[in-house]
């Protein structure tokens, strides 16, 4: 049994506290879960948008909700993590759902997708938000030094499909070179008073870092 607490505060003072108490459980297996209860505190200095269907004003707000998650043995060459999240949400209402499934196709190859759906009803201001979320992770490990991953994301509120390639070399501890290319496009939004673009964002990085030893 453990209580989670967070609170951030800024020069005008606080702006969020979260405090609930939570269980976790873990079986000799691998199997195991968690369940949560959350009370926050938020002081919104400023309007902010989640979606062009949903705002939420500025003010202060306290509500409740839960979390809920539950994963199945790593060791295994499947697994699977679930969670499920509802209750109040600001002046509204909450509740979501997400899946992580993971194969392991061999040692070297393994696949990883992800589906969230989050939906928001704000009642007493006819709002309500629809949020699906999917990706696809694709991970290639040659050996102990080189390694390539392939993501794929689309996300229904933005429309964004997003892809990133990642390639890494690690020759020695400590050591790491990057190579990465980054991909988001428009996957349909549309704006009336603006052209949207084909392409929010394109970008080739090349990185690496070294780890001085004192």
């Amino acid at each position: 049994l453990q209580v989670n607490r967070l609170v951030r505060v800024t020069d005008q003072g606080m702006e969020s506290y979260m405090v609930g108490p939570g269980f976790e459980l873990f079986g000799k297996s691998g199997l195991g879960g968690r369940l949560q209860l959350k009370y926050n505190r938020e002081d919104i200095l400023e309007t902010f948008d989640l979606s062009d269907e949903g705002q939420v004003p500025a003010g202060p707000y306290e509500y409740t909700g839960f979390e809920g998650m539950l994963f199945t043995p790593q060791s295994k060459p499947y697994f699977a993590i679930f969670m499920v999240e509802g209750g109040q949400y600001y002046d509204g209402s909450k509740f979501s759902v997400m899946a992580r499934p993971t194969i392991s196709i061999s040692p070297s190859f393994q696949v990883t997708g992800t589906y969230y759906y989050g939906y928001v009803n704000f009642s007493d201001r006819n709002q309500v938000l629809n949020t699906h979320v999917a990706n696809v992770k694709l991970l290639y490990m040659m050996n102990t030094r080189l390694s390539a991953s392939v993501l794929v994301q689309f996300n229904s509120v933005t429309h964004d499909l997003i892809g990133n390639f990642r390639l890494r070399f690690n020759p020695s501890e400590g050591n790491d070179f990057y190579v990465v290319l980054n991909d988001n496009e428009n996957a349909g939004g549309t704006d009336p008073y603006l052209t949207m673009p084909r392409y929010f964002n394109r970008a080739f990085i090349l990185k690496y870092t070294y780890t001085f030893k004192l």
